[in-house]
């Protein structure tokens, strides 16, 4: 390989490197959003089955 594609391969790389990490935080924040709001759905339902069963079988 030629020392003209090894720098335009690292100049590459840094640049995509550099696009990656910026928009890195919003992107965990709207995951975590994600994962909070169906945790909050999963444990509704269980509870609305909870008391379904439970009137069942009173």
């Amino acid at each position: 390989m030629s020392t003209e594609n090894t720098d335009d391969i690292e100049r590459l790389i840094s640049a995509e490197s550099g696009r990656l990490r910026t928009p890195a935080a919003p992107v965990e924040a709207v995951i975590g959003r994600a994962r909070t709001v169906r945790a909050r759905r999963r444990a509704a339902g269980t509870t609305v089955l909870a008391v379904a069963a439970a009137g069942a079988v009173a």
